[in-house]
């Protein structure tokens, strides 16, 4: 399985989960509108990985800003994704500028 497949598809499901919250603050609805860009554009990204690792530091740093708190299912979705994107060689100097959410409408 293929990053984009992977990755794709852990996204839907975060996704699904995160939307079908009944508490829908400003920082989950970032982070679910970030998880659609990242679902639209990871199959024509050239760096995929990129994408995939400026997308847990984003979830993660809007996540602790607005107070949004994971469940299980959730937190295991995020670390699946962070592990792949430390599997792929995506190391920490791609962190810069991560609270952006314009970066994933590029």
């Amino acid at each position: 399985m293929g990053i984009s497949v992977s990755t794709k598809k852990i996204v839907y499901q975060l996704y699904n989960h995160l939307i079908a919250r009944a508490d829908k603050n400003k920082g989950l609805r970032d982070i679910t509108d970030v998880l659609l860009q990242v679902y639209t554009k990871i199959d024509s990204s050239k760096y995929p990985e990129l994408l995939e690792n400026r997308l847990v530091n984003y979830i993660l740093i809007v996540a602790v800003d607005n107070h949004v708190l994971f469940d299980t299912y959730e937190k295991k979705c995020i670390l699946e994704l962070e592990n792949i994107a430390k599997n792929l060689g995506a190391t920490i100097n791609y962190q810069a500028g991560c609270v952006s959410k314009a970066q994933f409408y590029e």
